[in-house]
């Protein structure tokens, strides 16, 4: 049924229960699991001089991604312990809309991902990135408390 699972991360302690209850639905016909860590547009959101740069254009953005995939290899790893095949990808963007389309586009059968991340003052601002896909995605998303 959930053979493909996009599991969204942004490495928080919420992120680190998903990881932990993933392990143990090994055995539930799982046979492919994405890690993907959405690097947030907004980082630069608050500066003047936003309009004229975008992420690319900042020098802090390799180190970013470049730390992410150093987490989501350290992560793999500690998810190799399965016979779950086992990927991983960082790209940029709105979080919830990456998330989106990146389940659409890699055929996802479920999403699961925390209820909380890392900027939970954010959340109660605008809405938490997990409630957003819990209302827009077209697949199955689980929630972890």
């Amino acid at each position: 049924m959930f053979t493909k699972i996009l599991f969204p991360t942004d490495f928080s302690a919420h992120a680190q229960k998903v990881k932990t209850e993933i392990l143990k639905m090994k055995d539930c016909g799982i046979k492919e699991l994405v890690l993907l860590h959405v690097v947030d547009k907004k980082l630069f959101g608050y500066s003047p001089i936003s309009n004229e740069l975008t992420i690319d254009d900042m020098f802090i953005d390799g180190d970013i991604t470049n730390s992410a995939e150093i987490k989501l290899k350290e992560w793999t790893k500690d998810l190799d312990s399965t016979d779950i095949k086992i990927k991983y990808d960082t790209v940029k963007g709105n979080p919830f809309d990456e998330i989106i389309e990146y389940s659409q586009k890699e055929n996802c059968t479920l999403i699961i991902m925390g209820s909380k991340g890392l900027t939970e003052a954010e959340e109660l601002l605008i809405g938490s990135v997990a409630e957003k896909v819990a209302r827009k995605s077209k697949i199955p998303v689980m929630i972890i408390k």
